[in-house]
């Protein structure tokens, strides 16, 4: 009975026009169509508030950017899925969300500092040394990576939790689920912290040169 809601609901997604929707492999098929979408928003979202933290240097403004980064991110992976999806839809995705993800308050699941520690060497030990002023801003540099790594990885944790709602065939227990999507996230961080890290980078040796011209 799930399935054929769920194939009705599917047949009004301008997304999956034209694609069959009869099986249960067709659902699923559609749903890996779908999922695709959603990873390409969760990982914009998570670069977004990698930049924006990372430079911002404030505690509660980044607070207020990830809040609002994430909660756009659940209405934009909503739409994926759900070609109109009502309040109702919103309140349960939220709520199944908010409490998937906010089990704990801390991030026992994972060591994130074993994680992003050897990109952010990597990214900044070759420039270190080569740019003029940036030993001087290395520490903050790397405080500020660290910053955004973090804010960027919990950011992909809502959005895989937000997508494995969206995309469920049966409704996943939320522990298993909680420590699937820290797998997951952290195997997307790695990407996204080298690029922005490049961003983010380029910053500082420019405000670098300009101080040291100073």
């Amino acid at each position: 009975q799930h399935l054929r809601a769920l194939s009705r609901r599917l047949r009004g997604n301008p997304r999956l026009a034209g694609r069959p929707l009869q099986t249960r492999e067709d659902v699923l098929g559609a749903l890996k169509l779908l999922d695709e979408e959603a990873n390409r928003l969760i990982k914009a979202s998570a670069s977004q508030v990698f930049v924006t933290t990372a430079v911002s240097q404030n505690g509660s403004l980044d607070a207020l950017v990830v809040l609002v980064a994430q909660s756009r991110l659940i209405w934009q992976l909503a739409h994926v899925y759900y070609q109109r999806p009502t309040l109702r839809d919103f309140v349960a995705l939220y709520g199944n969300v908010a409490g998937t993800a906010l089990v704990s308050s801390q991030l026992e699941d994972l060591d994130l500092t074993e994680q992003i520690q050897p990109i952010i060497t990597t990214v900044l030990g070759s420039a270190a040394g080569a740019v003029p002023g940036l030993q001087a801003a290395a520490g903050l540099a790397t405080h500020s990576l660290v910053t955004g790594t973090a804010n960027a990885f919990l950011t992909l944790r809502v959005g895989l939790i937000a997508r494995s709602y969206c995309a469920a065939l049966v409704l996943p227990e939320r522990r298993t689920l909680r420590r699937l999507a820290v797998s997951q996230a952290a195997q997307m961080l790695g990407l996204i912290v080298k690029e922005c890290a490049r961003r983010v980078g380029a910053a500082f040796v420019t405000a670098s040169r300009s101080r040291t011209n100073e």
